[in-house]
């Protein structure tokens, strides 16, 4: 079972950022997992084993690449009712493990999910001029997307749905050894107003 909002395994958003997520719950780190259902715990073992890594090779030809068993960032998130994640770059230097972030994987635990709720991940182009898709968060869904300080993404739009109905995810990230040639890194979010 997914933890529930007051569960002690999630970060107090009220005391994060409120104006670019406000209502976001996130684990922060594998260190808040105590308790968790263990189902849960080895589907996140399951993205970090060898047979996802390798079809995120096939699928990206990115050789090499690393999961991060502590879930920086990471992990579970949801949403609650009226929240939103404002359009962003992430943060693709590590530099408490020294790797380089390539690749975002979203996955989606909203069953009966209706479009009347919003919260479709959306993704801008380079420079974040225009949206160029808008993905709905509807149960059981993959999304894998290239990460670099060019990727534009969130889902701005605040939620509609009731208190009970909540927006649920698993965020991994991935990562190599080696940074690529004449891209930018760092350690931030880099925040977007977008119409």
């Amino acid at each position: 079972m997914f933890p529930k909002p007051s569960s002690e395994v999630w970060l107090d958003w009220t005391k994060r950022d409120t104006v670019h997520q406000p209502k976001k719950q996130g684990i922060g780190h594998a260190s808040r997992l105590k308790g968790v259902d263990p189902d849960l715990l080895n589907l996140l073992n399951a993205f970090n084993s060898y047979p996802f890594l390798n079809f995120l090779k096939k699928l990206t030809g990115i050789d090499k690449l690393l999961p991060d068993p502590y879930f920086h960032g990471g992990g579970f998130h949801q949403i609650l009712n009226g929240g939103k994640l404002a359009v962003h770059t992430d943060f693709n230097d590590l530099k408490k493990l020294d790797i380089y972030r390539r690749i975002n994987v979203l996955f989606y635990l909203n069953k009966n999910w209706k479009d009347s709720y919003n919260g479709n991940l959306e993704l801008w182009s380079s420079g974040c001029q225009e949206r160029v898709k808008s993905i709905s968060p509807t149960f059981n869904k993959l999304v894998v997307f290239d990460t670099d300080k060019e990727s534009f993404h969130g889902h701005p739009t605040p939620l509609n749905t009731s208190d009970n109905i909540i927006r649920k995810s698993i965020a991994l990230y991935y990562y190599t050894a080696q940074p690529v040639n004449e891209s930018k890194y760092d350690g931030n979010t880099d925040w977007q107003e977008t119409s």
